[in-house]
């Protein structure tokens, strides 16, 4: 019995890997596999979570499936809107999410259905899919995600008081608005992303200035380029940031971000195209941060060294751009004998624009490092 169970668990996770795709093949060789697809194990319900139209006969088997297992998070990607709302409606139908993702162009909610969506945790919609006044249905909502054409004041934000992520990705975002959802989500909101192209420097001061520093932890502002020193001040004094995106920052000097910086420990950091951003805040990143899985410092000035030290101390990176950077060769890598410890979680490494970094080591570190994507100065992978 035991030798049949540990044959499962081994099917199982080799599944875990296949896409899709894949999955539908596999479920039509054998009853076996039909039997070991059809379990409501957690890790075969991971397996169904992202859906892509290929087929009707496809969406037949998955819709059926989904169901028979109970899924509970599901990612609909539907670029092209292939779907209509009543296959999706009965896709989603009977299930009890907690997790809903939908990227369909033509897609709207209708009321009985959101009825039926009570219990969801998160939600992420694309661009049409709900009338701001529906968002009243999702009281429960912690993670929200939406891009709405227009975003204004309405009678749906008011019950939106318990979020702990929002994003919002809208060219027409209604200032006033924005700062009453942010100021009735004081005390849980800890991640913020949103576009913010529209607002200048003094409308960002009250943007950060109704977020609680005591909680917040991710914050990206998208196309926002009117940074300021008093912005990475307002930003100093949120403890337990610990993922930002600061891009095109026009501080005085770099003192601004080496007080940003200091006592703080981050995963993810975003500082392409800040002037000032130098070899001393990358150290001082470097030596706070050893967790750090995500970094970008396009752009900037930081030299060979720093970066060295970078790769040697940040033993968990999976994506590092340093585009732009003229200014590194190949000294910024560390001795050739320190290779076989360094970026053992990478998956992504881009110098494009770095005309002093041959192709030559990047060719040699790629021998070694397979599973790394590294991009040259032509942007061209190796």
């Amino acid at each position: 019995m035991n030798q049949i169970m540990t044959g499962y668990y081994n099917w199982i996770k080799i599944f875990s890997y296949l896409s899709p795709d894949d999955i539908f093949s596999c479920d039509h060789v054998c009853q076996q596999f039909r039997n070991i697809l059809s379990s409501n194990y957690d890790q075969i319900k991971v397996i169904f979570e992202d859906y892509t139209y290929k087929s009707l006969y496809h969406l037949n088997w998955y819709t059926n499936r989904i169901k028979l297992i109970k899924i509970q998070r599901i990612n609909i990607m539907d670029y092209d809107a292939l779907l209509s709302d009543s296959e999706i409606e009965y896709m989603i139908e009977g299930l009890e999410l907690k997790s809903l993702k939908i990227i369909n162009c033509k897609f709207k909610f209708k009321p009985y259905i959101l009825e039926k969506l009570i219990h969801l945790e998160e939600l992420e919609l694309g661009t049409k899919c709900i009338k701001q006044d529906q968002l009243s249905y999702f009281s429960n909502v912690k993670q929200l995600s939406i891009q709405p054409e227009k975003f204004k004041l309405s009678l749906g934000l008011l019950y939106l008081k318990n979020l702990v992520s929002l994003q919002i990705r809208s060219i027409k975002l209604d200032y006033y608005s924005l700062i009453k959802l942010l100021e009735q989500n004081y005390n849980t909101l800890q991640q913020l992303y949103l576009e913010a192209e529209q607002f200048d420097r003094y409308k960002m001061n009250k943007i950060i200035s109704s977020l609680n520093p005591e909680i917040l932890t991710a914050i990206h502002l998208f196309y926002f380029e009117d940074y300021h020193d008093e912005h990475i001040y307002q930003l100093t004094n949120f403890k337990k940031l610990n993922d930002i995106q600061i891009r095109k920052a026009e501080v005085q000097n770099s003192f601004s971000y080496v007080k940003f910086l200091q006592f703080k420990s981050f995963l993810k950091v975003n500082f392409e195209q800040c002037d000032q951003f130098d070899d001393q805040c990358l150290d001082i990143l470097t030596s706070s941060s050893p967790q750090l899985v995500y970094v970008n410092i396009a752009w900037t000035q930081c030299t060979n060294e720093p970066v060295q030290r970078l790769f040697l101390n940040c033993l968990q990176l999976k994506e590092v751009n340093l585009a732009g950077m003229k200014q590194l060769n190949d000294n910024c890598f560390p001795q050739e004998d320190n290779w076989n410890r360094i970026l053992k979680k990478c998956k992504a490494l881009s110098f494009n624009k770095c005309n002093n970094v041959s192709d030559y080591i990047l060719k040699k570190l790629k021998s070694q490092k397979l599973y790394i994507v590294i991009v040259n100065y032509h942007d061209v992978e190796m």
